[in-house]
């Protein structure tokens, strides 16, 4: 297997799950710090899914795309606030 994540999981070493999981604890702690940042959920994302946890890199995209989704609606709610888009 190649490409982003193929040494990851359960066929990572010792040695490349050190690094993976300093990456994780990293961007737990930036999303305490801000946890609107898209990016560091996508890469937290990344880091989950290398180390072979799914279920948990799912549901850091499922955030990220929740809370832009969010900011879609409120963005089209002020254009037609705006009367720059019509609802018909």
């Amino acid at each position: 297997m190649s490409g982003a994540g193929a040494n990851g999981g359960a066929d990572a070493s010792e040695d490349q799950k050190a690094p993976m999981n300093v990456a994780k604890e990293c961007l737990l702690a930036a999303l305490r710090s801000d946890p609107k940042s898209a990016h560091a959920w996508v890469n937290l994302a990344n880091s989950y899914y290398m180390m072979g946890d799914h279920r948990s890199s799912s549901k850091c995209l499922e955030k990220v795309l929740l809370a832009h989704f969010f900011v879609l609606r409120l963005f089209i709610v002020f254009l037609i606030l705006d009367r720059r888009v019509s609802i018909t």
